[in-house]
């Protein structure tokens, strides 16, 4: 499979509101990896394409990208409940997702700065990581965790797109993305020395969270951004081998030197 079949580069103007933009799914639609064998993958992200180095960005859900919530919940567990303990039983499964969950944020901690951003409330990460995933939280408290609803629900109410774009714009603005570059005198003008495009790495299971942060990205100065839209409410198992898979093939990602929009399929995972 060769890179042009997996990247999407093409650029297309939204409407002015970025709820109109979700509301209307009008973002190019990201380009599906379907199953193949692991080969196939390293080769779209082959010698000659991984040229780029930079500290990346690195934007991640929880609910559903990290923390498996949609399964938890039909097996009626429950965070919030402080008299509720995990089944004897499931905790070896929780345990295994762990073992990868901890692979994978290890290795995003390797290549750049990560942030978590969540649409719970204040403390829903940490506490769902406390219940489910105890051997994570070391590696969570090394990561910004933000509540884009905490923050600002009280801005935009019932406009979760909305909540994230002003999130993703701040963490961003934070990191010196809206910097503009140095600049070099010489004699009576100024000329910008060139720099290195600056990489945000997003991976969630949201359509609104791949249109916020697409918007914001194509209104940031000097960004490249590497969007992964995962499965929608997936199963334990599932999630366990999404993480895995990008664990697997996170530097080569980061490495790539073009823009990236991609989708994982259910296929893929088989």
């Amino acid at each position: 499979m060769g890179v042009s079949r997996v990247v999407s580069t093409s650029v297309r103007e939204e409407p002015a509101s970025p709820t109109q933009a979700a509301d209307q799914q009008v973002a190019p639609a990201p380009r599906t990896l379907r199953r193949a064998s692991p080969r196939s993958y390293a080769a779209c992200f082959s010698p000659s394409t991984v040229a780029f180095v930079s500290v990346a960005v690195i934007i991640l859900d929880w609910d559903d990208t990290i923390l498996p919530n949609t399964h938890l919940a039909k097996l009626g567990f429950s965070s919030e409940d402080e008299a509720f303990e995990v089944p004897d039983h499931c905790v070896p499964v929780l345990e295994e997702l762990s073992k990868e969950v901890e692979n994978f944020l290890n290795a995003c901690l390797k290549i750049g700065t990560c942030c978590i951003v969540t649409n719970g409330l204040t403390g829903w990460v940490e506490r769902s990581c406390q219940r489910f995933l105890p051997n994570v939280v070391p590696l969570v408290e090394q990561m910004t965790v933000v509540s884009a609803r905490s923050n600002f629900e009280s801005v935009f109410p019932d406009r979760p797109i909305e909540w994230k774009i002003a999130v993703y714009r701040d963490l961003l603005a934070k990191r010196g993305f809206l910097q503009e570059p140095p600049v070099e005198t010489h004699g009576v003008y100024v000329q910008q020395q060139e720099r290195q495009p600056q990489q945000v790495i997003a991976l969630g299971d949201s359509q609104v969270d791949r249109c916020a942060i697409q918007y914001v990205a194509r209104r940031t100065p000097n960004t490249q951004l590497k969007s992964i839209k995962l499965l929608d409410n997936p199963s334990m198992t599932q999630l366990q081998k999404q993480l895995h898979l990008l664990g697997v093939f996170l530097v080569q990602l980061s490495g790539h030197d073009e823009p990236l929009d991609l989708e994982l399929s259910n296929e893929m995972l088989q």
